[in-house]
């Protein structure tokens, strides 16, 4: 059995992946992202693996604690804010 090569996204795709700007994959590129080129409709391209995108971007959540309390893993597997409860107050 072979596994499948997690999909490359460029910076358009990767940043509608998670909603973020383009400017911010930019950004997370200089912070030490893994991107690689690549040969997109004849132009050559920045991309990134969707594993290795998803990956970074949950240490950011991780580790940026104005953000802990109003995300939350929904089944789908995307982050969406949540409402705040006096717990998390």
């Amino acid at each position: 059995m072979t596994e499948e090569e997690p999909p490359l996204l460029t910076y358009r795709e990767a940043a509608a992946r998670v909603r973020r700007s383009v400017r911010s994959m930019w950004r997370w590129r200089k912070r030490g992202m893994q991107m690689t080129w690549g040969i997109r409709d004849g132009q050559r391209v920045r991309l990134v693996r969707e594993d290795v995108l998803l990956a970074y971007w949950r240490a950011l959540l991780r580790a940026d604690i104005a953000l802990r309390p109003t995300v939350m893993r929904t089944g789908t597997g995307r982050w969406t804010p949540r409402e705040t409860t006096e717990e998390d107050r």
